[in-house]
């Protein structure tokens, strides 16, 4: 999303959103998925976006997981949408 006004430090400014996905598949659990987002504006809004979209999909796995699983393999395929 861009050409968007908002209020930074009472200064009025035209920016964007970063919108990013992540995918988050836990071997024996299934895959989760997430979003985040964050200002372009912001200094490492991409890492921003990307950590707040895998913390989402990582968190869906707590309801699936036991004791068993404590060792499973993690992978992740964050991807940005404009």
């Amino acid at each position: 999303m861009n050409n968007i006004t908002r209020t930074k430090r009472s200064v009025e400014i035209v920016t964007g959103k970063i919108l990013v996905t992540s995918k988050v598949t836990i071997d024996g659990l299934g895959t989760h998925s997430g979003t985040g987002e964050e200002w372009a504006d912001e200094g490492n809004a991409m890492t921003s976006a990307e950590a707040q979209a895998f913390k989402r999909a990582a968190t869906d796995h707590l309801h699936t997981l036991s004791p068993r699983c404590s060792g499973a393999a993690v992978s992740s395929n964050a991807t940005l949408r404009a």
